[in-house]
């Protein structure tokens, strides 16, 4: 009897181990908060807010999520409007501003150059503003992009227009495709339908939210913030997931 007992804990014991080996070492999903808002003041509800529902989480949730500090960042914002597309093309500054834009104004062109993001910059066409017909999603605009770029490796600008005008009226679907191929063929770049942007530098109050254990506590944290989005506030979350093992969680927490 008490060798079977010994035998029996034994066994358990290795299984123990095991589990503890898998779990520690194989990866899971967590998720990351980046939020960013225009008033310090409604950044500081959000912040409290979200300290309050971590602590409604189960033990190991609020055992390894990390819940950063507030700091102030210069951040540039971007609005996109997809009621209105430009000829456009993403590259950096010293590229558009210092050699593009002289060469382009020289040839009778209007060009702008704005800062987006990540240090990239943004040139357009600033006297062609184009209406498409209704307006284009995201997946549609990518997809007339990609098709602008085979009918220009096969020099088809005819039927290009017509494939165009299933989105833009015909003069200005000619308008677009002349621009391009003309724009690729002189100045070897190419310039895309992109929805009509703008851009301004912000001081932006930011903090992340990391390790979150549980998609239902990433959508709850999501509809807690979204409760402060006001049209006279800028708040602009990222979503980010990532696999991770506890392992890697644990060395985290004995480092605090």
């Amino acid at each position: 009897m008490i060798r079977n007992l010994l035998i029996l804990s034994l066994v358990l014991m290795v299984i123990s181990w095991l589990s503890y080996f898998f779990v520690s070492f194989i990866d899971f999903k967590v998720y990351s908060l980046v939020v960013d808002v225009g008033s310090e003041t409604i950044a500081q509800k959000i912040y409290r807010d979200l300290q309050d529902y971590v602590k409604s989480m189960d033990e190991n949730s609020r055992k390894y999520i990390e819940l950063s500090k507030i700091k102030q960042e210069k951040k540039v914002v971007v609005n996109e409007d997809y009621s209105k597309m430009v000829l456009a093309v993403r590259e950096k500054k010293e590229f558009l501003g210092g050699k593009l834009k002289p060469r382009m104004i020289q040839k009778g062109y209007s060009i702008s150059v704005i800062p987006h993001e990540d240090g990239v910059y943004f040139a357009y066409l600033s006297n062609s503003i184009f209406v498409p017909r209704s307006q284009l999603t995201e997946n549609e605009l990518k997809t007339i992009n990609e098709k602008y770029i085979e009918f220009l490796q096969k020099d088809q600008i005819i039927d290009y227009i017509n494939f165009l005008n299933s989105y833009f009226t015909k003069s200005d679907s000619e308008r677009i495709a002349k621009n391009q191929f003309f724009i690729s063929k002189n100045f070897l770049i190419n310039f895309t339908l992109s929805p009509f942007t703008t851009s301004k530098v912000l001081n932006i109050a930011t903090f992340t939210v990391d390790n979150i254990s549980k998609k239902e506590y990433l959508v709850n944290m999501e509809k807690i913030i979204d409760k402060y989005k006001k049209d006279s506030v800028y708040l602009k979350v990222n979503e980010e997931e990532r696999l991770i093992n506890l392992k890697h969680l644990s060395k985290k927490e004995k480092k605090k």
